[in-house]
């Protein structure tokens, strides 16, 4: 563990360039009922480690990231969900584990609420930059979005409101 400082808001290095994984999409975590586990379909054995995830009666989702570039060359990445049309949900899910996963583009709304900003449903699109990786949110009709994904901020504005 580092104990650098930056000289831009005096955190510990450390701090930066960090990676908050969203556990669940906001939908699912905020259902009125506890969702019976046949009305659930996910790719990976815990939510945390889901790629893909279906909810009877709440949605159809697909993970992706969604970089935020901080002042000074740093970036914090948030793992989000995005909830995707249910009739592209078949199709995302056929090309996620095939050589076509490289061209995936994924169309769909954030089903996360970021830090500090909230944008929560924003549309949003993300694309396979490295077939290793998940898909990156890379372009939003949302003005808020569109800056959050094409501006640098400050690392207090980012970094104070994480919790």
């Amino acid at each position: 563990m580092s104990t650098d400082r930056c000289p831009d808001c005096g955190r510990v290095l450390d701090e930066h360039d960090r990676h908050r994984k969203f556990r669940l999409p906001e939908p699912v975590l905020h259902a009125s009922q506890p969702v019976p586990a046949p009305d659930v379909w996910r790719s990976g054995s815990d939510y945390g480690d889901s790629e893909l995830l279906q909810v009877q009666q709440i949605g159809t989702f697909a993970r992706a990231t969604l970089p935020v570039e901080l002042t000074g060359g740093y970036r914090l990445t948030f793992g989000v969900w995005l909830l995707v049309h249910p009739a592209a949900f078949p199709s995302i899910c056929e090309t996620w584990w095939s050589p076509g996963y490289r061209e995936l583009r994924i169309e769909g709304y954030l089903a996360n609420e970021i830090p500090p900003w909230g944008m929560l449903a924003s549309p949003v699109e993300a694309i396979v930059k490295d077939p290793t990786q998940l898909p990156v949110c890379v372009a939003s009709t949302d003005a808020l979005l569109a800056r959050v994904l094409q501006q640098q901020w400050p690392h207090d504005v980012v970094l104070d409101s994480i919790p």
